[in-house]
């Protein structure tokens, strides 16, 4: 009897016929046609809807975004493991990378020298196992989580954490070695006022023995440039310091949001499954039901010809043959 009513409601003319009646309903009490259009939009957007129906916007949100804050952090990441192996494994100063990436911006095939490619290369491993460490983790943490009924492994608890940390670290600091090479004071322009100052200073010495208004002058102009020297350095450390803040903060927002996004989806699927088990319960609650989890499995049919083939003949009773003419026949 349940069977038959739920194929009566998902039968396609027995829903026609529910919008119709919907249809019917708003007509008899509103006039205007635009209202009656709205009325019924939004009697289909707030009427109780099920769990999956209503968060289902937020799964598809939390899966499309995951890879996509994944690769936010993988990229943020770079140029702190970059700018390591760089200083580390081919043993350059620092200040070469802005250099080196301007080079390769000016000419492409750049890119395919050795002090560009070693240092990429690591960086790209390094960043992908962190990257696909802390996705492993975190959902085999967050499927024991919700299988094993909200129970939490402290081993890989702490393996996911530490995944979680490592790609954290890696993306905050990431993001302040990029606004360190990026933001760094331009070479050009430092180096032009230190020659300003040296000449200056050449002058000064030139001049020591002449009167006191010609030194004096010599000494103002090797404080001004000092002072513009001092403020081109000061200003780039603050702006620097100001962005490094910013991009700290946004990488931060990456990889909680890579959590929360891996959260959402197990949350949703655990309890769109507990919802369907439901469902199941109520509509086939005395015939049959659908397999709900690994260890709810339905036996498979049992073979009657085989236990046919196994069944003992059972001896029929031997009927004595009736006497003719006081004779047993032959």
């Amino acid at each position: 009897m349940n069977d038959v009513n739920n194929q009566s409601l998902n039968n396609p003319q027995n829903q026609m016929k529910t919008s119709g009646h919907l249809l019917e309903l708003v007509r008899s009490y509103v006039d205007n046609e635009k209202v009656r259009a709205d009325v019924v939009e939004a009697y289909n957007e707030k009427k109780p809807k099920s769990y999956a129906q209503v968060f289902n916007g937020l799964f598809r949100f939390s899966k499309l975004t995951l890879f996509a804050f994944h690769t936010l952090s993988f990229l943020i990441a770079t140029p702190l493991v970059f700018s390591l192996a760089y200083q580390f494994i081919l043993r350059k100063d620092q200040s070469e990378i802005k250099t080196l990436f301007d080079s390769i911006l000016m000419d492409s095939s750049n890119i395919f020298d050795l002090s560009f490619m070693i240092p990429a290369t690591i960086t790209v491993m390094i960043l992908f196992l962190l990257e696909y460490g802390q996705h492993t983790t975190l959902n085999s943490l967050f499927n024991i989580f919700f299988q094993w009924g909200k129970k939490i492994v402290p081993g890989l608890a702490l393996l996911a954490l530490l995944f979680s940390a490592a790609s954290v670290s890696t993306s905050g600091f990431g993001a302040r070695e990029f606004i360190h090479v990026s933001k760094a004071v331009d070479p050009v322009a430092l180096g032009g006022i230190d020659s300003q100052i040296n000449q200056a200073l050449d002058l000064r010495n030139q001049h020591s023995d002449r009167s006191n208004s010609i030194v004096r002058k010599r000494d103002s102009e090797i404080e001004y440039l000092r002072q513009q020297r001092a403020e081109l350095i000061g200003d780039t450390k603050k702006s620097m310091g100001d962005y490094a803040m910013i991009m700290m903060c946004i990488s931060l927002f990456f990889e909680i949001m890579i959590i929360a996004n891996t959260f959402n989806i197990h949350n949703y699927q655990y309890k769109s499954a507990k919802e369907t088990e439901m469902v199941n319960d109520l509509v086939y609650s005395g015939g049959r039901n659908i397999p709900m989890g690994e260890y709810n499995i339905v036996p498979p049919p049992v073979d009657n010809s085989m236990h046919s083939k196994n069944k003992v003949p059972v001896q029929q009773e031997r009927v004595k043959p009736k006497k003719v003419n006081g004779h047993h026949p032959v």
